[in-house]
């Protein structure tokens, strides 16, 4: 009778965790170079709930002890209200599907690993996309993603951003452009 307690008390827990349930659609892998701007392109689905706080860290770690995420943060947005930002990076998303970043310009050190960390009612989801910027325009693998350079006009809150329902402006034909030019192999 007494290991019942603990029981419930993980079914409860499990029944009203939906953080399992987080859907969240990235590039796993971005290519830039320095000086040009990179469009991440980010679609969410939190049932239930809305996005209430996004957090951007660069080069991140997981502390075991405060159990939080430690790192440079180059974004923070909680409840609404944007509390550090460097200027050069956005969110253009909005709280129900839409976790779109923007950094412009990108620099040489901001190669690594870009976590986004979001939260919902006391629920939070952690992502990683890695990011590779070059000094110069390189030679990018085949079939990777690549950005493009600025300036492209992204309205600030875009509506185009899920792939499938991509409405792009007239200076690109994909938002996850393949590297499929002449020489690019």
């Amino acid at each position: 009778m007494h290991l019942l307690g603990p029981l419930f008390l993980l079914l409860e827990y499990l029944a009203s965790s939906n953080s399992h349930l987080w859907k969240v659609e990235h590039p796993a892998i971005l290519y830039a170079w320095e000086g040009a701007c990179v469009w991440i392109p980010c679609h969410c689905v939190i049932p239930g709930m809305v996005l209430e706080n996004l957090t951007v860290y660069h080069n991140y770690v997981y502390d075991d002890k405060t159990k939080n995420y430690n790192g440079t943060i180059l974004y923070e947005k909680i409840k609404s209200q944007v509390r550090v930002s460097q200027e050069r990076v956005k969110f253009l998303g909005d709280e129900k599907s839409n976790c779109t970043l923007h950094i412009d310009p990108v620099k040489a050190q901001d190669s690594g690993q870009l976590g986004l960390l979001m939260t919902a009612k006391n629920e939070r989801w952690m992502e990683n996309i890695v990011l590779n910027v070059s000094n110069q325009i390189a030679v990018v693998p085949a079939r990777v993603i690549s950005t493009f350079p600025c300036p492209l006009d992204f309205p600030d809150h875009p509506d185009y951003l899920h792939p499938e329902q991509a409405h792009l402006p007239a200076t690109m034909d994909s938002p996850w452009q393949e590297s499929d030019l002449p020489g690019l192999e």
